[in-house]
Order: C-alpha cells, then sequence, then structure tokens
C-alpha cells in the first residue's frame, strides 16, 4: 500500500499533468484496483480486459469503475523509448507525449466509446522498446466523483514483469485448489 504522503503527492502530479494531456505525470498510483488487466499477447499486441464489476479504491473509497478509454505503455524516466508508433483505428486514436520526465505511448478515445465492463479490446504497435516499458496507464471513468473532483483519471498500473508474476501466482493457485 502506498504511503498517505506518496499518494498525496501523486494526486498533486495526477491533477498537475491532466492539464498537458496524458503526459508521463498524469498517471497516478492508487490503494487498489481489481478486474482490469493488460496481458500481452505478441510481440507488440496487448489485450485491454475489464472484468463484469472492476474497482479501483481510492483514498479508502472503491468505486466501479463504468469504462475504460485510454491505454498507454508507460516509461518512468529519461530516456524516452527507443521506438514507439502505432496506428489509429476506430474509435481508438494513437497518443505518444515525450513531455517532462518519462514517455507515454498508446492509444485513447473519448469515454462512452472505450473499454466497457465485461469486454475487451487487443491493441498493436507497429513499433515498441517492449524491453523499456516499465508499467502500462489506463484513462478509467468510476460511477462517484473522485477526493480530488471529477470522474476521470489516470492510472499506472504495476510493472509487466509484477503483472506477470501476479498471474503465474493466480494460476498456481487455481492449481492448487483443484
Amino acid at each position: 500500500m502506498q504511503s498517505r504522503f506518496v499518494l498525496g503527492m501523486a494526486l498533486v502530479a495526477a491533477c498537475a499533468g491532466s492539464a498537458l494531456g496524458q503526459s508521463r505525470s498524469s498517471f497516478m498510483f492508487i490503494d487498489s484496483f481489481s478486474g482490469i488487466t493488460t496481458t500481452p499477447v505478441g510481440p507488440l499486441t496487448f489485450d485491454v480486459a475489464l472484468s463484469a464489476a472492476p474497482t479501483v479504491t481510492v483514498s479508502g473509497t472503491t468505486y466501479a469503475v463504468t469504462d475504460l478509454f485510454g491505454f498507454w505503455a508507460l516509461r518512468d524516466a529519461n530516456p524516452d523509448f527507443t521506438a514507439a508508433s502505432g496506428s489509429t483505428f476506430a474509435p481508438w486514436n494513437w497518443h505518444r507525449n515525450t513531455a517532462g520526465v518519462g514517455d507515454v505511448a498508446g492509444w485513447k478515445t473519448n469515454p462512452n466509446t472505450g473499454i466497457l465492463p465485461g469486454g475487451s479490446q487487443s491493441f498493436t504497435c507497429s513499433a515498441l522498446s517492449v524491453g523499456e516499458i516499465d508499467r502500462f496507464g489506463v484513462h478509467v471513468r468510476i460511477d462517484g466523483t473522485l477526493p480530488f473532483g471529477g470522474n476521470t483519471f489516470h492510472l499506472a498500473l504495476p510493472s509487466p514483469g509484477a503483472l506477470a508474476l501476479l498471474g503465474l501466482a493466480g494460476a498456481v493457485a487455481t492449481r492448487r485448489r483443484r
């Protein structure tokens, strides 16, 4: 769990970064989340899915996620990704932002046209320095109002390595239950 100071600083950075668009500083860490998965399915392809009832917990309050309308690979520090490009496909638009420290490369769309609970979407990059990905990020909307205002925010997910370990741990736990 993040300390309150780190979470507070992330909230300040998220609010300040949101004015700049989806730059690396826009993505915040939160208490926890469930039902949001990113799965590498090929060298440059990632599946993003929402469970039937995805949630996020921010400052001790849990909110239902109503949709996800952005997905990015994140580079936490400089230098930026060596290579990062992708194609626009309806309704998703390719987006890259190297402003400030770090880099974001991925897709965004307008709310109400993204991934709904129980849905998924595959994203394929034309080029991406996969070994340089520090974590993934998503833009979600929640049912409610966040402590810092609004109902959307950019969420930094754990590193791809940590996500793979979580998936492996889940597979081991499932096998043990059987």
